[in-house]
């Protein structure tokens, strides 16, 4: 019977009256004991927790990515064609008519390079004869080249003259009483296109 130990325990029956064959004792401790089982796993399964609830699966996110194609363009310019350098233009003479008898006159010819502006003036300066000094300036290149006269005014004569800058100074190229070979001047780099010498080819004369 049940006790306070035990309040689940099944009763055992008593064993049946004496007399049975040993069928009938084996037949009766057979089913005392399917009873007992059958009754503790009733109790087991009452007092088990019930089962957890299934988790919820989790939600499914669905992320959709958009790819947009970038297209590079490559811009072409195609410059125009440089244009060709501008030619410098030759150097040419410079026509003057100079005459000049003092050192301020040489000073005042301002188409004339400084040096020789002062050689100029230092000729006209050193009058050692009494005569007078003078230049007469007529073609005036950049190159370095003048051409002109120079002389005495009172006595002593002139001659004609091309000077020429050698880098130490303004010194005499040419002197002429008379008509040089075109060849000569030619020779000694003197620039053409003057426009007041003379020179001689072949018995003709030429303007240099």
């Amino acid at each position: 019977m049940p006790t306070m130990d035990d309040p689940y325990a099944t009763p055992i029956e008593p064993p049946p009256p004496a007399g049975p064959g040993r069928i009938a004792r084996l037949g009766w401790l057979w089913g005392a004991l399917a009873a007992t089982a059958v009754t503790a796993t009733g109790m087991y399964l009452v007092m088990q927790p019930a089962p957890a609830a299934a988790p919820e699966p989790a939600p499914t996110v669905t992320v959709t990515t958009t790819t947009t194609a970038t297209a590079t363009v490559t811009a072409t310019r195609t410059l125009p064609p440089a244009a060709p350098p501008t030619p410098t233009p030759p150097a040419t003479w410079t026509e003057v008519d100079a005459y000049m008898d003092t050192s301020d006159a040489a000073w005042a010819l301002k188409e004339a390079p400084e040096s020789f502006r002062a050689m100029a003036a230092d000729f006209i300066n050193n009058d050692t004869d009494g005569c007078g000094r003078m230049m007469w300036v007529t073609d005036i290149h950049p190159d370095g080249f003048v051409i002109g006269s120079q002389g005495g005014i009172t006595c002593g004569g002139g001659a004609h003259y091309i000077w020429v800058d050698s880098g130490n100074g303004w010194e005499e190229l040419f002197g002429m009483q008379d008509l040089l070979p075109c060849e000569d001047l030619e020779r000694a780099g003197v620039p053409q296109d003057t426009h007041s010498l003379e020179c001689v080819s072949n018995d003709e004369v030429y303007f240099y």
